[in-house]
């Protein structure tokens, strides 16, 4: 690793504000302007470079797996490191939420460095686009059960698909209040953004595609994550309230489901009684 990285193997860069001896100051300048590097891009290499030179000093002390290793286990005694798990049709939000949070975790650790920028961008854009698609398919099973009291979901990942099935269906139900023309138009215009950037769930998960030549999976290559992460906080207020009001309303389509099925009930118990 040393020789593949040049790696000075004594002597180390010191800070960042100098990088050991002259000579060495000189060497990375020197292949700063061979290369065409930019004074950003430059540091970000001498940062992975020290990094690895980290990496090299404390290689033998790492711990690595043994045979009495495991992934998943029930339990631990301070229950602050435990989690609950739960999946089926009434978990969507669980799921949707936990994105949510984790994408904004995430994005808290952005300090405006290109440095953790450059690595974060893609599972931080993932994120966001895997809790777009998990609140829309809650909000749409909602609605299927609030309309035909039952939990139904499309299949796909497509936003753009699935953004629409969901506007049609809250203009089309009666039950529901719809919201003004405008915002849905703005939200349709950034989940057609998004989608026509990541149409498949795809692009920032691999850096090439499914094709049998592998073509790269992204067609940009600059992204103001400032921006990213101000935008998608609007939509996380937007499908929030979406997701409110879904819920509420669900509770009380459960109530009068509850009550229809308790005067039902009622009722065939008097006939039998009758008869």
């Amino acid at each position: 690793m040393c020789d593949r990285w040049h790696i000075p193997k004594q002597g180390g860069f010191g800070s960042l504000g100098g990088f050991g001896r002259q000579h060495e100051r000189l060497s990375w300048v020197s292949l700063g302007f061979k290369f065409g590097l930019s004074a950003d891009k430059l540091i970000a290499l001498v940062r992975t470079v020290v990094l690895l030179n980290q990496y090299v000093a404390m290689n033998d002390e790492l711990p690595l797996p043994d045979v009495n290793d495991k992934l998943f286990k029930d339990f631990n005694k301070d229950f602050r490191h435990n989690a609950i798990v739960s999946s089926g049709i009434k978990k969507f939000f669980l799921f949707s939420e936990g994105y949510k949070t984790a994408a904004i975790k995430l994005s808290e650790q952005l300090d405006g460095s290109a440095f953790y920028a450059n690595y974060l961008v893609y599972p931080l854009i993932f994120l966001n686009r895997h809790f777009l698609e998990l609140r829309l398919k809650e909000l749409i099973s909602g609605v299927n059960f609030i309309v035909n009291h039952e939990y139904e979901f499309p299949n796909g990942h497509n936003l753009n698909s699935l953004w629409n099935t969901y506007r049609a269906k809250i203009s089309e139900a009666g039950e529901i209040e719809t919201p003004d023309k405008k915002i849905l138009d703005n939200i349709g215009r950034l989940i057609n953004e998004f989608n026509f950037i990541d149409p498949k769930s795809f692009s920032f998960r691999y850096p090439v595609d499914t094709a049998q030549d592998r073509k790269p999976s992204l067609k940009i290559t600059n992204i103001d994550l400032y921006n990213f992460v101000s935008t998608m906080k609007k939509l996380y207020n937007f499908f929030d309230w979406q997701s409110d009001y879904i819920f509420r309303m669900i509770d009380l389509t459960e109530e009068f489901i509850d009550i229809l099925r308790s005067e039902y009930e009622s009722e065939m118990q008097s006939y039998y009684d009758y008869y």
